[in-house]
């Protein structure tokens, strides 16, 4: 399909406090899906979600299914998949009930086949991503990473990955289907079913003394590596902290990978790597 040549430019607006834009999806027909904090496009209402044809003009054949309240909602991502369908998640009021993660139909109707798992209602989702019939979707506050089947139930064959002490989480799905996880202090890699992969960066983040030693499970290292057991569903944490060195102890004899409760000893710094060791 051709282009427009030309694409109008129009406003948002909301009652209460400045609009925000927050996310944009394009179409394969060039439309353009928008989300964020405001309640009108163009001067007609549009409650945090709206269409624009090609040429930038409002699709009067898009309604938003979003409800007015006084809670601070707002739509922070988008997803489209091959059905025409969108992906919608932050937080917002459908039916009288708040929600964080709906599908929509391709006229903006919510679609009643997409029932998102209860245990994401408690966290701001913050990004999805559709990949075939899957349904990546990371949320803020706990910096959590769940897959879900078509009709939003959690994929059992996914362990859910969450760092307890970031607030946010960013993710980019490779070729292979591993995730590369950026935390708010950390850059990990987690593999197609969500465990923690056999990959070692080197990462310090510049305004942290928190140290991504890992996810090399079975390598000692310079840094404490905890994997903490989950409450519900399958479930993973990663958190490495940097830690002053300390004499020479040997490593402990037994070690469980099945248990997700490992903490390794310190060991000398003429034994890591030199992009590993502490600085002075």
């Amino acid at each position: 399909m051709r282009a427009s040549a030309t694409f109008s430019s129009l406003s948002i607006s909301q009652q209460t406090g400045a609009p925000q834009l927050f996310a944009l999806a394009v179409q394969t027909d060039g439309k353009v899906i928008i989300g964020g904090a405001f309640d009108q496009v163009a001067g007609q209402p549009r409650m945090e979600i709206a269409r624009l044809e090609a040429d930038g003009t409002l699709d009067p054949s898009f309604t938003s299914p979003f409800e007015m309240t006084s809670l601070g909602v707002t739509v922070r991502t988008l997803g489209l998949d091959g059905s025409g369908g969108t992906f919608v998640g932050g937080s917002f009021m459908v039916g009288g009930s708040l929600e964080t993660l709906v599908k929509l139909k391709a006229d903006g109707s919510v679609d009643d086949a997409f029932v998102e798992a209860p245990a994401l209602r408690f966290s701001q989702v913050a990004k999805v991503l559709v990949s075939g019939d899957k349904l990546y979707v990371a949320t803020v506050g706990s910096g959590g990473l769940d897959r879900l089947d078509a009709n939003g139930s959690f994929d059992p064959t996914f362990t859910h990955f969450s760092d307890a002490s970031s607030q946010n989480l960013d993710f980019a799905l490779q070729p292979s289907g591993s995730l590369i996880v950026g935390l708010d202090d950390a850059v990990v890699r987690i593999g197609s079913d969500g465990k923690l992969a056999r990959w070692r960066p080197a990462f310090r983040s510049r305004t942290s003394e928190t140290w991504c030693v890992a996810c090399r499970l079975g390598l000692p290292s310079l840094s404490t590596l905890k994997v903490e057991r989950p409450i519900e569903r399958n479930h993973q944490s990663f958190r490495a902290k940097r830690r002053q060195p300390s004499p020479p102890r040997s490593r402990p004899s037994t070690f469980g990978r099945s248990s997700w409760a490992v903490q390794w000893s310190e060991v000398p710094a003429k034994r890591a790597p030199a992009a590993l060791a502490p600085t002075s």
